[in-house]
């Protein structure tokens, strides 16, 4: 009997030891498929080439102007062989995810701002994933719990003609244009004809955020100064058809005399040359709103490894670097800043940044969306 207890012991100990080794060696194959802790480091070369080449779907409201073409291109030749880029607007991005929550298509997000990665995150739509470039981006720009990195800074602008007007003759902010006695700037400007993309909510964000309000009388969080803002911005300006910068350099239609509107820094450059105009832009005190955009991995993703090494890939210094050259973005990777970054891109992501309460904005914007869209809008 004492033989036999010996033995049983024994094999129970054998079998413990067994299973702790077997725990301590990652299977990347099990990773496949499942919400476990993505790990990546015990990866070979052939075992990423072949991770590299499975199906990656990612989602992405940074993709318009011929990016997501070039940036297909990019990632295939970086192994991504079997890329799949769906580009669209930032909302409609953010609910397609929601939508497709009980059966993820997604793998990846890229775009996005503060606050759309924010409603991911409170929504539980995002798998925690730390890229090995993290800590090359300043500190308060990524996510602290880990579930979405910064990858790039846009200053988003007032713009306006250069030959229409002189630094001078120009507003000096967004509330000039549609001030009573400012009878210049009256049709000369675009106003919102939808409220989904990333950059009209940034700067939508920007212009109520000066008039935050926790009063009696405040609606959706803003005063009803704020609220009359928005209502002589619709009374005086232009429906958006189209990006500003084509409506700038229009010679006819309904946008012939639009001058200014708003725009993302890092499209100055290139839309410029492409319409032949010549844009200035605006500094107002309370300074300019920054829309950080990020990458994150979605929840229930088929292929999370792949996922991760697109993650080590996309916000690493050398894609980074080579984006910001070819496209004049602001990298948050400061490696990649420090080499790509041109000095129109570092100089707007320099200017002074207007501080915002991003987690009241996150809070309100369905709301301010839907207010807007039925009480102001033409």
């Amino acid at each position: 009997m004492k033989i036999w207890k010996s033995i049983t012991c024994s094999l129970l100990v054998c079998a413990m030891l067994l299973g702790l080794t077997a725990c301590g060696q990652k299977d990347p194959d099990s990773q496949q498929g499942s919400s476990d802790a993505i790990d990546i480091s015990g990866l070979t070369e052939e075992q990423i080439a072949e991770y590299k080449a499975k199906p990656l779907v990612v989602y992405t409201n940074s993709g318009s102007g011929g990016r997501s073409d070039w940036w297909t291109k990019k990632a295939k030749e970086a192994g991504f062989t079997n890329i799949t880029i769906v580009n669209g607007g930032a909302s409609a991005m953010s609910e397609k995810i929601k939508a497709e929550s009980k059966n993820p298509q997604a793998d990846v997000m890229c775009g996005l701002n503060a606050m759309g990665w924010q409603d991911l995150k409170n929504e539980g739509l995002l798998e925690q994933y730390v890229p090995s470039w993290a800590g090359l981006v300043d500190e308060g720009l990524n996510d602290p719990d880990g579930y979405f990195h910064a990858i790039t800074k846009e200053a988003i602008l007032l713009v306006y003609d250069k030959n229409t007007w002189t630094q001078d003759q120009a507003p000096s902010d967004w509330l000039d244009l549609w001030q009573d006695e400012n009878t210049q700037y009256h049709g000369t400007f675009q106003c919102w004809s939808a409220l989904t993309g990333g950059t009209t909510q940034v700067n939508l964000t920007g212009i109520l955020h000066r008039y935050k309000s926790d009063a009696s009388d405040a609606q959706y969080g803003v005063s009803p100064e704020g609220w009359e803002q928005i209502r002589k911005m619709y009374d005086y300006g232009v429906s958006a058809e189209g990006d500003v910068i084509s409506a700038i350099a229009a010679t006819s239609g309904s946008q012939e005399n639009v001058h200014c509107g708003q725009w993302y820094s890092s499209g100055i450059k290139s839309y410029s040359e492409t319409y032949e105009v010549s844009l200035g832009y605006v500094v107002p005190d309370v300074g300019v709103p920054y829309a950080i955009t990020g990458c994150g991995i979605i929840k229930g993703s088929k292929n999370p490894i792949t996922a991760a090494l697109f993650l080590e890939w996309y916000g690493g210094t050398e894609f980074q670097t080579t984006w910001a050259q070819a496209w004049d973005t602001a990298p948050a990777n400061n490696e990649a800043w420090e080499a790509g970054a041109s000095d129109d891109a570092k100089t707007y992501t320099a200017l002074p940044q207007q501080q915002i309460d991003w987690a009241w904005a996150q809070q309100h914007m369905g709301e301010w969306v839907e207010y807007i869209t039925l009480q102001f809008m033409k």
